[in-house]
C-alpha cells in the first residue's frame, strides 16, 4: 500500500535516484526569552530520532528535552545543538547565540 504522503502531495516524483536531496536532522529553534531565562524548543524531522544534545563552548554533548530552559548569566551565550539518531549518528549543528545589547 503506498504511503498517505503520496495522495498528500508531499513527494515529488523524480526519474533519478541521485536527483534526490534531503537533509536529514536539520532542526527548528525557537526561542522566547524572559528576564534571566531562554526558553528553547527544538523541532526536527530525523529518521530513527533518539534524542536532541546540547554543548556549551568546548564542553561535552549532553542529552536535552525537547523543551527546557537556559539561565542567562553572562552578556554573551552560545550554545550548540543537534539531533541524533538510533545509530547515534548526529545531524548537523545548529548554533545558537544571545547577546545582551
Amino acid at each position: 500500500k503506498p504511503h498517505w504522503a503520496y495522495d498528500a502531495g508531499y513527494f515529488l516524483p523524480v526519474r533519478h535516484r541521485e536527483w534526490i536531496e534531503w537533509t536529514p536532522n536539520v532542526l527548528r529553534v525557537k526561542t522566547e526569552i524572559k528576564g534571566a531565562t531562554a526558553r528553547v524548543r527544538i523541532q526536527s524531522c530525523t529518521p530513527n530520532f533518539k534524542e536532541y544534545q546540547i554543548r556549551e563552548g568546548d564542553g561535552p554533548w549532553r542529552p536535552v528535552e525537547p523543551t527546557f530552559e537556559l539561565a542567562l548569566t553572562k552578556e554573551r551565550h552560545e550554545w550548540r545543538l543537534r539531533a541524533v539518531n538510533v545509530m547515534d549518528v548526529a545531524g548537523p549543528e545548529y548554533r545558537l547565540v544571545i547577546a545582551r545589547e
